[in-house]
């Protein structure tokens, strides 16, 4: 009897929560939490993180604000507005992981501060709440927004551009479309022209299928002024370093990194045409198994209110954009989690225990929590520099564990208690993981352990390819030699060099005096890195 007192107080203390002020700060120190959580307890290395903390580095000790650059190269891959987030980072905590990760941080604490603005605006504080439990839930976000890539600031802009539109809509003030074209504007800034296809696609979308398609409405938007309000935020950059390049960064990012990524597959990130709907399933765990049931219901039940209508318009267009997209990658997706976890909030405050028929849904997600451990260890089992870390798998054991408390929750009719249990399962997990098992399996990186292995000499070299992480953590750009004959006259002029490549690489490296004294495999990659020093150099 107090157990059930207990879980029968639990459902009537969600309904007060929802209500006052205290769920938006719980959900804001839930945010930074999970956000926030180990931003300097990993390195640099992923590929991505690597380039891009490196390129603000070096624009910062170059003190060029307009022009990119890694290893002292032309990098075109993105524009500039997380490298300006980096710089000023840098500035604030000095050059490190946690600075090139923190503003980061801030754009999902603020993405949820959004959601849940957005949300209660246009439903009600309890959707709002549940809404951004979700987001807070979902662990591919939480990784996302621990990443120095531009993405979380893209997210965030596109997302809030997004909200803006739609609470004009609504609300008809003119704040909130003078709102929507500056963040559009700052999302041209962080990632191109994405930022306005995105928006400007969900926006025809939603008038065409409302039936609001007309010369009328378009006006009532003022395309012309925001379209000179976006000019203002980003053409001034694009402008600079046009000139200051002479049109290379120009061609090499609009060229290749829009339209070239686009239309053809780069960087062997391919995959079947629906590879994107995977992604956003996979990456709304642990609610996604709901998410077409959700759908078919508010369909069959005629629920699919105005409202509803568009945020699956945003979600799916954001879905089908990237998934006619030749390159994909799981990031793309993103921006459609909001408006998709929305839908989800809304269905799961309209489920009844004992009232629908939710076997096959609990059974997939029970089928999944059991596997993902599972999968966890046998991905670390595979991979020879980690494999001494596989108990960090057990780590994972909540999820089954959650899972198995949600259904049982559930089935006695303690409805907040189940959700409670399933989505603090994955919040508890995410912590662990940003805390303990991401930062001791990237730790185990060849960079690392080169790094440890060659103490504190400073001369580096790279022969053709190799691992970007090197750059972060030496004081300098790294030369790149091309061909056995330039590393062989380098070494004649350089006698204390270590050499960096690939093992790939070794084969047209030629007849060198070296010697390996680092060779390990990349984490979760296929290249292998390699070290080398001069042979009569070797202890």
């Amino acid at each position: 009897m107090a157990r059930k007192e207990l879980y029968r107080r639990l459902d009537h203390w969600e309904h007060s929560l929802e209500q006052t002020t205290g769920s938006y700060l719980l959900l804001l120190l839930l945010a930074g939490l999970l956000f926030g959580s180990g931003l300097d307890s990993a390195p640099i290395y992923i590929l991505d993180e690597a380039k891009n903390a490196q390129c603000a580095r070096e624009m910062l000790q170059n003190h060029n604000y307009i022009v990119p650059f890694f290893n002292g190269e032309l990098r075109t891959d993105k524009p500039v507005f997380h490298y300006w987030m980096m710089i000023i980072a840098y500035q604030l905590f000095g050059t490190t992981a946690f600075a090139a990760r923190f503003f980061s941080a801030v754009a999902g604490i603020l993405l949820i501060s959004y959601t849940h603005r957005f949300t209660r605006m246009i439903y009600d504080r309890r959707t709002a709440f549940w809404t951004c439990i979700l987001l807070l839930a979902a662990l591919h976000l939480s990784l996302e927004m621990h990443f120095a890539v531009p993405d979380p600031y893209f997210i965030f802009f596109v997302t809030a551009a997004i909200y803006e539109y739609y609470l004009f809509e609504n609300l008809g003030h003119r704040k909130h479309l003078l709102l929507a074209y500056l963040w559009v504007g700052f999302g041209v800034l962080s990632k191109g022209p994405a930022a306005i296809l995105l928006p400007g696609g969900i926006v025809f979308f939603h008038l065409l299928l409302s039936q609001q398609l007309a010369w009328q409405k378009i006006r009532q938007l003022r395309p012309l002024a925001g379209l000179l309000i976006v000019a203002v935020i980003a053409a001034p950059w694009y402008i600079l370093v046009h000139l200051q390049t002479n049109g290379l960064w120009t061609r090499g990012f609009f060229l290749e990194h829009n339209i070239h990524r686009f239309s053809t597959i780069m960087e062997g990130h391919g995959g079947f045409f629906l590879l994107t709907v995977v992604f956003v399933i996979v990456g709304l765990l642990p609610f996604a198994v709901w998410l077409l049931p959700a759908l078919v219901n508010m369909l069959k039940k005629k629920l699919l209110r105005k409202h509803d209508m568009f945020m699956l318009i945003a979600g799916g267009f954001i879905t089908l954009f990237f998934t006619i997209s030749r390159t994909k990658l799981p990031n793309y997706t993103i921006p459609a989690y909001p408006f998709f976890t929305l839908l989800l909030a809304r269905y799961w405050l309209q489920l009844e225990p004992k009232r629908h028929n939710e076997n096959i849904q609990w059974i997939v997600y029970l089928v999944l929590m059991f596997l993902l451990p599972i999968g966890v260890y046998i991905a670390i089992v595979i991979e020879p520099a980690i494999r001494t870390h596989t108990p960090l798998a057990f780590l994972f054991l909540l999820l089954p564990m959650g899972a198995i408390a949600g259904r049982w929750l559930w089935k006695k009719q303690y409805t907040w208690s189940s959700r409670v249990a399933i989505a603090g399962s994955f919040m508890i997990t995410i912590l662990l993981f940003n805390l303990v098992a991401y930062p001791r399996i990237y730790r185990s990186n060849p960079v690392q352990k080169a790094l440890h292995i060659t103490g504190d000499r400073k001369e580096y070299v790279a022969f053709r390819s190799y691992n970007p992480g090197f750059n972060f953590y030496l004081p300098g750009p790294i030369p790149v030699l091309q061909d056995s004959v330039e590393l062989k006259t380098w070494l004649d002029n350089h006698p204390q060099t270590y050499v960096i490549t690939r093992k790939d690489e070794l084969t047209v490296m030629g007849q060198q005096s070296l010697a390996i004294v680092s060779e390990d495999k990349d984490i979760f990659e296929l290249p292998v890195t390699v070290v080398l020093a001069p042979a009569v150099k070797k202890q």
